[in-house]
Parts: structure tokens; C-alpha cells; sequence
């Protein structure tokens, strides 16, 4: 998982949430793009969610993240995830 992100910010800077999110590692743990961990960090849920799923899942939604030119766009995907998977 991505948590460079965090590297730099102060260690009284980081809340329970991100830090829960910097450490969690799931079933796979697939190196998971910045834009879809900052959006993960919004939506502990959908995070949650993305780790229950088969390894082919979450390779299938890191490849569309790469079609996603914004963070707006990147957190509006992560949160349709639940929706859009279990039709």
C-alpha cells in the first residue's frame, strides 16, 4: 500500500483514521495508485470493501483509476465502488 504520502507529515499531524489506513494491509495488498489511497482515506468503507474482493477485482479497479484524471473524479469512482460491484 501506498503510504508515502504520509511520510512527511509530523507524527502529532497524523490522525487515528490515516494511520489505521497507512498500516492496513489486506488480503493481496496490490500497490495501489496515490490518487485511489488518498481517495480510500476518505472512505474507510469502500477501502474495506476493495480488500474483501478477489485479487482479479482490485487489479480490475487500480486499471480503470488509471483512466481518472482528477481527484474529484478518483473520489466520486471510490465511493460508487459497493454500488457498482454488487449489482
Amino acid at each position: 500500500m501506498n503510504s508515502d504520502v504520509y511520510k512527511n507529515l509530523p507524527d502529532d499531524k497524523i490522525t487515528g483514521e490515516e494511520s489505521d489506513i497507512m498500516n492496513y494491509e489486506g488480503p493481496y495488498a496490490p500497490d495501489i495508485p496515490m490518487g485511489l489511497d488518498m481517495a480510500f482515506a476518505k472512505n474507510r468503507s469502500a477501502m474495506d470493501y476493495f480488500y474483501s474482493l478477489p485479487e482479479a477485482s482490485q487489479r480490475q479497479i487500480i486499471e480503470h483509476t488509471h483512466t481518472i484524471h482528477s481527484k474529484e473524479e478518483m473520489q466520486a469512482y471510490v465511493d460508487s465502488l459497493m454500488k457498482v460491484y454488487t449489482l
